[in-house]
């Protein structure tokens, strides 16, 4: 589904010493059709960046970035995001918020109502749908976020620290809403994630970025479930050997990379 092979990103910047920030270095990587993959690192890493790469926003400087084997050419209808602040409409109700994809396709009234409708009550906010995002908790707040995404039903989803801001409670619970609304959808998922519980939980594979400025994929853990086990997981998962063996697999790597960051770094 989505495919990155050697990918390198730069930005301009006006207080870079060269005017340019090399943001991500040489990385690659897959994300079969279907799955959840998880990209994981430090602040400053670079993760936000491949986002925007993957969703058409950020023109890798060279590698190449494919979407169903074609190489990405700006923004694709087929693509969503969450960003980490939401981004909901703050004078726009919930019903409305989750509408405005549409609107902005040109969707006849009818036909947004009807889809908002379905999303609110499949991921619980029915009785929520004239609510302005003021006044809801932030767990609710990300469930707007997450149907407002599906609205047009994307066949990718990107999500950059989606669960960030939440108590760990209501993390939990919008992981296990994302592993259900992504179970009843032929959806690939990317999430880009600060956590190693979090990418181990929801992904089939972990691809772990170290460094900075430029940050790179420096490794890749399968999480996948184990044979014969179920391919979703319930929260009974984050206790089982299994889970705590990915998280140290995870960490790991994380701390290799780190270091060997650091050496490349005390040698320039």
């Amino acid at each position: 589904m989505l495919r990155l092979e050697d990918l390198s990103l730069s930005y301009p910047a006006a207080e870079a010493r060269a005017g340019r920030v090399d943001a991500v270095a040489a990385s690659s990587a897959e994300f079969p059709p279907g799955s959840i993959g998880s990209i994981v690192g430090p602040s400053g890493c670079g993760k936000t960046s491949l986002v925007r790469a993957m969703a058409g926003l950020l023109k890798p400087s060279s590698g190449r970035l494919l979407v169903r084997g074609a190489p990405l050419a700006g923004i694709r209808p087929g693509t969503a995001v969450i960003f980490q602040d939401y981004g909901l409409l703050p004078w726009k109700t919930v019903e409305a918020n989750v509408e405005l994809p549409l609107l902005l396709r040109g969707a006849p009234a009818r036909v947004r109502r009807a889809r908002a409708a379905e999303l609110l009550e499949e991921l619980g906010l029915a009785a929520f749908a004239r609510f302005h995002p003021a006044r809801l908790s932030g767990g609710m707040r990300q469930r707007v976020a997450i149907a407002r995404a599906l609205a047009t039903e994307p066949d990718l989803l990107l999500m950059d620290e989606p669960f960030s801001s939440l108590d760990a409670l209501s993390r939990e619970s919008m992981q296990d809403a994302l592993l259900a609304a992504r179970g009843r959808r032929a959806m690939t998922v990317v999430l880009v994630t600060h956590s190693i519980d979090e990418a181990v939980y929801l992904s089939e594979a972990v691809y772990v970025m170290t460094g900075r400025n430029p940050g790179a994929i420096t490794a890749k853990v399968d999480a996948g479930p184990a044979a014969g086990a179920p391919r979703e997981r319930g929260p009974s998962y984050r206790s089982e050997p299994r889970f705590l063996e990915l998280c140290g697999a995870v960490r790991r790597a994380l701390e290799e990379g780190a270091q060997a960051a650091g050496a490349a770094g005390r040698a320039r």
